[in-house]
């Protein structure tokens, strides 16, 4: 009887206890007191392809009709009664720095936000709100005219950090091949210089045979540094270009290039391999490696690819020293010839 005494009080106490406690909040979507809902830009087929096995791309798109454009974020709010509203939106909490967006109903479509990353909100002198875009991976971009844009950005490392966002925007070509009508609108223009404030455009395009249109300036303004960088496509784009990788570092390492936009034709082959190197060398796991190109069948790029290009990437690295896909990458560059100087100042740039 007394023990059954005592474990009787054991338990009023435990309970007690925890019921009497305030628990620590661990709740990441919770910021400066503002909770966070949850918001995605994929679309269901996006989302399963990202969220499954990347050796299934092909179940979700095959690379012949477009379908890489992510959704919008969508802000709604109760009050219909008035004519025109202001939408205060900011990375910050207190809104000090805030972007105003004017519309005239009760709700906004906003694009091209980042992953990752807590945005707060006021509509007029309302109470302020927030959200997080909560991707895994792959901030795809809606860049009107254009097809198979993202961020090189957002990828999730070992550290529990991310790859900078916002730094190098892969694309499709900004005008037609051997021609020099542009394929990007002027609304695909303004968000580029005006939102993503981009400073270069590198062009992988051929010149010899006229694949980049003859242009010598970027259609995006005389605002935007231009820089023609052919390369050879047609086969392992790494080794059939291992030469010029100590010029295309130079390029690359200079902060005065950023933010960037990278294309060649269709943003996949000699764009991927370029994107492979890159986000390879600033440590973006194996798996994202593979998600990262396998991504491009979703956009209209005339086929599809398989996860057979990056096996072949990674086995022109697997023989160099290091214990992962990051440090054999970087010795790999060291031995082909590129400038330790040039690596180092990508990665402070980008990482």
């Amino acid at each position: 009887m007394k023990i059954k005494k005592l474990l009787f009080i054991f338990i009023i106490v435990l309970l007690s206890f925890t019921f009497g406690c305030k628990k620590k909040n661990t709740d990441p979507y919770i910021v400066d007191g503002i909770s966070l809902e949850k918001k995605s830009i994929h679309t269901d087929a996006q989302d399963n392809f990202l969220n499954g096995n990347y050796g299934l791309a092909l179940v979700y798109a095959n690379g012949k009709e477009e379908k890489s454009h992510p959704l919008p974020v969508k802000l709604t709010w109760d009050d219909a009664s008035k004519e025109q509203y202001s939408v205060y939106l900011s990375e910050k909490s207190d809104l000090s720095d805030a972007k105003t967006y004017i519309v005239n109903t009760n709700s906004i479509e906003i694009y091209n936000l980042k992953i990752h990353t807590p945005y707060f909100y006021k509509i007029d002198d309302g109470e302020t709100k927030g959200f997080i875009v909560d991707d895994r991976i792959i901030r795809n971009l809606y860049i009107d005219g254009l097809t198979n844009a993202r961020d090189l950005g957002g990828y999730p490392l070992s550290d529990g950090s991310y790859t900078k966002q916002g730094m190098i925007i892969r694309l499709s070509r900004l005008n037609e091949n051997e021609s020099t009508e542009l394929l990007i609108t002027q609304n695909g223009i303004n968000t580029l210089v005006n939102e993503f404030k981009i400073k270069a455009e590198l062009d992988l395009r051929k010149t010899e045979n006229n694949e980049n249109g003859g242009i010598t300036s970027s259609p995006l303004g005389d605002s935007v540094n231009f820089i023609s960088f052919p390369m050879i496509s047609g086969g392992n784009i790494i080794l059939l270009n291992k030469d010029q990788l100590a010029d295309l570092f130079k390029i690359l390492g200079d902060k005065n290039n950023y933010p960037m936009i990278m294309h060649c034709s269709i943003g996949t082959d000699r764009t991927g391999a370029v994107a492979f190197i890159l986000n390879a060398l600033l440590g973006v796991n194996d798996d994202d490696l593979y998600y990262d190109y396998l991504f491009s069948n979703f956009a209209n790029i005339d086929g599809s690819r398989a996860k057979s290009t990056i096996d072949n990437y990674l086995n022109v690295i697997k023989s160099q020293k290091g214990s992962s896909t990051s440090e054999k990458m970087y010795n790999y560059l060291l031995s082909v010839g590129v400038d330790k100087t040039d690596i180092d100042n990508f990665i402070n740039i980008c990482k």
